[in-house]
């Protein structure tokens, strides 16, 4: 057997492109800054604020934390709603990458448009965290830059939606990688057993041929002497 060695690539980035996305969702998207930070600093993610990163509890939802400002509150919702859809996206081409190792390579045409499609959403998720961050909305919707900086969640979803583009790619690849000496006598034998099948199927096939017209010469001979 020979495995593809831009469909095992493939496979191993998709992974941890699916990884990124799966960790930035629920950590946080901006920090404050070091002057603003005390013993009790929230950050804040796409789900709203919460006390760290990886505290799992949201003490201010994001409708509340927005509510003053629709407009970004509506940009935050619809991120989230990408953000999990970009989770089974990239989960689905995962699994598909995975099977590409050993069946099914026209799998890779599906991989190359989950790609395209997951790099959509997951350019509309960082986007609505950038265009918050930097764009004055009202008194009381600051740019978030004034007062925090990025947080490691949204590097992570640049990281996951520059690895998924550059990802599409390796499907489209022709090396191959050989696994094995024993896959290899393997392919061999049963090249040469199809060859030998094939073969008798012929002999087989003009021994038919050559018999019906044998009798067709023969059978008017009969008839006659008959």
């Amino acid at each position: 057997m020979k495995w593809k060695s831009c469909v095992v690539a493939y496979a191993i980035l998709q992974a941890v492109a699916f990884l990124l996305v799966l960790m930035a969702t629920p950590i946080d998207m901006y920090r404050f800054r070091p002057r603003y930070i005390t013993p009790n600093t929230t950050v804040t993610t796409l789900w709203g604020v919460k006390k760290g990163p990886l505290n799992t509890t949201n003490v201010i939802p994001t409708y509340i934390l927005w509510r003053r400002c629709p407009a970004r509150a509506n940009r935050f919702l619809l991120a989230q709603a990408f953000a999990v859809i970009s989770i089974l996206i990239y989960g689905a081409a995962t699994v598909l990458g995975l099977i590409m190792l050993y069946c099914c390579h026209w799998l890779r045409v599906v991989c190359v448009a989950l790609n395209g499609v997951g790099a959509l959403t997951v350019c509309i998720v960082w986007a609505a965290v950038a265009v918050t961050y930097n764009t004055y909305e009202g008194p009381d919707c600051w740019q978030e830059c004034v007062f925090s900086t990025y947080g490691t969640g949204f590097i992570f979803l640049l990281l996951a939606w520059i690895i998924d583009l550059l990802n599409m790619v390796f499907p489209l690849l022709p090396l191959t990688i050989a696994v094995g000496p024993e896959d290899e006598n393997r392919e061999e034998e049963c090249k040469e057993y199809v060859g030998v099948y094939s073969g008798e199927m012929l002999n087989e096939s003009l021994r038919g041929s050559s018999n019906g017209v044998y009798k067709q010469n023969t059978l008017p001979e009969d008839s006659s002497r008959r």
